[in-house]
């Protein structure tokens, strides 16, 4: 807290209980502790009233840039976005009455016109005022009718009762998360964002292949109608008159063939 600040306080307190600045001058030594009691201390025979005491105070206690920046503070106070007009008023007015120099109220009006949020801004456009006053009143009109707006558009997302609301078939429909997918069986299996989702008849053609195979040959994936090596072998089976399940002969060579012509 800064020196100005304290002393506003203090005769906050003064006129609250009916205290003259005599009265408060004596009880001063209850006011102060640490650096500020020993300069009271040091210098209270030299205080022939209490403002002498202030201002003593106030040069021992104050920043020297302190006015620069609380000029720069006050340019740069945004009202804040759940901070309400009455407050954000009364805030400024408590910085601008630090000031030694006081601002004009054109000044004031023109820092706070800048400084409000946005969608007040644009609804100043429409309106007229003519001083601080007119202008806080406008924007506590304008600050109950964004209030209601928000509490309307609220009502659709936010109820007290929300089994009595109307709920539209596609807020009906179960939702499920990105990654699970539903088997053909009805299990759910999750899967990672990289990985490609396997469809139920991949599932099926997978397992099929893994549990079919030729019972001549041992080759997997296909039986032994379709086995390409069985067939042929049956083949050649056959036209030798030869016909054994299960058994699989060679096809002879082409020179053996010429031989036995022979």
């Amino acid at each position: 807290m800064s020196i100005r600040r304290f002393f506003t306080e203090v005769h906050e307190f003064r006129r609250a209980n009916q205290m003259s600045k005599t009265e408060l001058l004596r009880e001063a030594k209850f006011l102060f502790q640490g650096s500020a009691l020993e300069v009271y201390r040091s210098c209270r025979r030299s205080f022939n009233n209490w403002n002498d005491l202030e201002h003593r105070l106030t040069l021992a206690f104050t920043d020297p840039t302190y006015e620069k920046r609380l000029k720069r503070e006050i340019l740069d106070r945004k009202q804040g976005d759940d901070e309400p007009i009455i407050v954000y008023f009364s805030k400024m007015d408590n910085l601008f009455n630090l000031l030694t120099r006081p601002m004009s109220d054109e000044d004031k009006l023109e820092i706070i016109e800048e400084n409000i949020l946005p969608e007040y801004q644009m609804a100043l456009s429409l309106h007229s005022y003519r001083n601080l006053q007119q202008l806080e009143n406008l924007l506590v009109k304008l600050e109950k009718s964004r209030a209601k707006a928000k509490s309307s558009l609220s009502q659709f997302t936010k109820s007290v009762e929300p089994s009595l609301q109307h709920q539209s078939r596609n807020s009906q429909k179960p939702r499920m998360d990105k990654g699970v997918t539903t088997r053909a069986d009805g299990r759910v299996s999750t899967l990672k964002c990289d990985e490609k989702p396997v469809s139920s008849q991949d599932s099926t053609d997978k397992q099929d292949k893994k549990s079919v195979y030729c019972y001549s040959c041992k080759k997997p994936g296909v039986t032994r109608r379709n086995c390409p090596k069985c067939t042929f072998s049956r083949s050649e089976n056959e036209k030798s008159g030869i016909n054994v399940p299960g058994v699989v002969l060679e096809p002879k060579s082409t020179s053996q063939s010429r031989k036995t012509t022979n």
